[in-house]
């Protein structure tokens, strides 16, 4: 039942997409790998809307099988994958290909590769896995370079840690980018990619203006992700210490996405994507973990019909007032 929800909601949302299929999306933020698909991806229509459904079902079912395996909401609880479709398809004119699509893989694999090590003495294979899958999603977001971080803080605070472990993070993390450092070497053009990407990397600006819907709409995601927040790791006490380790990953990687974006330059709307894991996990644990009161049930609903409402505001509303 929940499966056919999602295939009907990711329907509904994505069909325009395919009628009036937009460019992808672009900015001084993709990285190199994103940039060259989306040249590619550019020169045929609705190329760009296909690509971006299939990595939202693959992302949306790493989501839930990442939950189901480690038990975290109970059995066959569609929820986390609804919320990760539903962050992808808030905004009209993101309702085609742009990075954090390809790069949110990564971050689940490495989800995924952190959430194994508890039950693990050495975990060296899932840190190198991990760190590789960070310097990939960057080659695709520049801003996800600072996923480092969210290994190393939660390989800190997940259990104890044997040095090895941090310097195969490191070593896997390196890999990548020694790559395409030869690559850039080979076609001569290192300068100018290692000043493009360092440069994308520090950013001190003040957020750009968004519009007033787009607005409304992060203010509101904002404040039910900290609620939501607040009342998982306020009940993490009554869980067994697996559940609370691991719930903890994902408020490291809400932690360093808040860092990212602040040292990038606040890049708004894109940069929303990054939170997408974490608010998938958070919102379905303030349904499932919480013994929520009818204010929180009042604002859960609200949240959702405000989605509803902005969609039809988009599709229906600001072409008539255009």
């Amino acid at each position: 039942m929940q499966g056919a929800v999602f295939v009907m909601m990711l329907a509904a949302l994505w069909i325009p997409a395919f009628i009036h299929p937009l460019a992808p999306v672009t900015s001084k933020l993709d990285g190199p790998f994103y940039e060259f698909i989306a040249k590619w991806t550019a020169t045929v229509p609705g190329m760009g809307a296909a690509i971006a459904v299939i990595l939202i079902l693959v992302q949306s079912l790493l989501m839930y099988g990442i939950c189901q395996a480690k038990s975290f909401f109970g059995r066959q609880n569609f929820l986390p994958a609804i919320v990760v479709m539903l962050s992808y398809s808030w905004n009209d004119s993101y309702l085609t290909l742009h990075p954090m699509l390809f790069s949110g893989v990564f971050v689940l694999i490495t989800v995924q590769a952190l959430l194994s090590i508890l039950e693990k003495q050495a975990a060296y294979q899932e840190m190198f896995i991990a760190a590789f899958c960070i310097a990939i999603a960057a080659l695709f977001f520049i801003p996800l370079t600072y996923f480092i971080l969210f290994l190393w803080l939660t390989l800190i605070t997940y259990r104890t840690f044997f040095w090895r472990e941090f310097t195969i993070s490191v070593i896997g993390f390196s890999v990548p980018f020694v790559y395409y450092a030869s690559w850039l070497l080979w076609f001569d053009g290192f300068t100018v990619g290692a000043e493009r990407f360092i440069n994308s990397l520090f950013q001190w600006v003040l957020p750009a203006s968004v519009e007033l819907d787009n607005t409304i709409w992060l203010i509101a995601s904002t404040f039910i992700a900290f609620i939501t927040v607040v009342s998982v790791l306020n009940t993490m006490n009554d869980k067994t210490i697996n559940v609370r380790r691991r719930a903890w990953v994902f408020f490291n990687l809400a932690f360093v996405s808040l860092i990212a974006i602040g040292l990038t330059g606040w890049p708004i709307i894109s940069a929303n994507y990054l939170f997408v894991v974490p608010m998938a996990f958070f919102i379905t644990g303030g349904i499932a973990f919480v013994k929520r009161s009818f204010l929180t049930d009042i604002l859960l609903v609200a949240y959702f019909l405000l989605f509803v409402l902005l969609q039809v505001y988009n599709a229906l509303l600001l072409p008539l007032l255009a």
